[in-house]
């Protein structure tokens, strides 16, 4: 039966074909194909359940081959010729063979397609866990970043405080230095300096106690002799008397053997207040001098000043004299 089946296929005039296909004579075979398909979906034995559908459906796939082969034999793209052609239609195992083949083929490329989306799958899955370990690396990389930044930070800010200290504990050891050097020639608070013989300078002939000694700064006020200050410290006054309650706090007042104060930085309104309480003796000096202790201690070390202690006998000798006297110049 499928002998006589194939025999019948072989035997299919063109014209019949073509008539089965509903196509012209000069028909491409895109047409022809696209013929088949109509006439495919109209009778495949899946999509019409009819009786005479699978004869039909064979009648139409014949119809299309025979149409294909004529169709390459007129254009000379047949890939057998038409005696191979014949000879491929008019052999069934040949045709089974080929469809086989075909089948085979088919498979194989599903199953590469299938390999291929197995393959894709899991390349992207690896990719995405490459890319999630490359963010975690990241991350992690960040982090050590930022902790080696503070660590670097953490280790700078020791290097200044140490660097600092150090600095502050040669800055302290300087000052110590130059307190000693001053002690030793007999400057501190409360000690005279008497000028030179031979200076010509604004300080010639004065006498300047001393109200204030550290390593910064040296203050001096003049007892005699030269003016009393530079203009913008004449606004600031100092009172020596000889009454302890009328003392001022103990950084404000300087005391000679408790028996003179001195109270320093006092306003013109502060000394009006006090002249109204105070008895005397006492007495009012304007001005002040400034220098660092570097350059007094290089002046006396030069001759311009000489350094001498004020004795109690002669500084309550002094107090009382000034006190009644307009000037004080001719009392050393």
């Amino acid at each position: 039966m499928h002998r006589s089946a194939t025999c019948a296929a072989a035997s299919m005039a063109l014209a019949t074909a073509r008539k089965v296909l509903k196509v012209g004579r000069g028909a491409s075979s895109d047409e022809i194909k696209q013929a088949f398909r109509e006439q495919a979906l109209k009778w495949h034995p899946d999509l019409n359940k009819s009786v005479d559908a699978p004869a039909r459906f064979k009648e139409v796939r014949l119809a299309m081959d025979v149409a294909l082969a004529a169709a390459n034999t007129q254009k000379g793209q047949s890939v057998w010729g038409t005696e191979s052609a014949k000879a491929y239609y008019a052999n069934p195992e040949r045709r089974q063979e080929k469809r086989a083949t075909s089948d085979a083929e088919r498979g194989s490329r599903d199953d590469q397609e299938t390999s291929g989306k197995r393959e894709g799958s899991q390349q992207g899955e690896y990719r995405e866990n490459e890319k999630v370990a490359r963010m975690k690396n990241a991350d992690l990389r960040n982090e050590s970043q930022k902790l080696e930044k503070q660590r670097k930070q953490a280790l700078r800010q020791e290097r200044l405080r140490k660097r600092k200290e150090r600095r502050l504990q040669n800055v302290s050891r300087e000052h110590a230095e130059t307190i000693d050097i001053a002690s030793q020639l007999g400057l501190r608070r409360g000690s005279l300096l008497v000028a030179s013989p031979g200076r010509e300078d604004v300080f010639k002939r004065s006498v300047v106690l001393l109200v204030e000694l550290t390593a910064d700064l040296t203050r001096g006020i003049t007892l005699s002799g030269g003016p009393g200050g530079p203009h913008e410290t004449l606004s600031s006054w100092t009172l020596l008397h000889d009454q302890p309650s009328f003392a001022n706090v103990p950084k404000n007042t300087i005391s000679i053997s408790n028996t003179i104060f001195i109270e320093e930085g006092l306003t013109t309104s502060a000394v009006a207040l006090l002249k109204q309480h105070l008895d005397k003796p006492f007495v009012l000096i304007p001005g002040f001098y400034t220098w660092t202790l570097s350059e007094l201690i290089d002046a006396v070390k030069r001759g311009h000043w000489l350094s001498v202690a004020w004795e109690v006998e002669l500084a309550q000798w002094w107090l009382h004299s000034a006190s009644t006297r307009s000037s004080t110049t001719d009392l050393w």
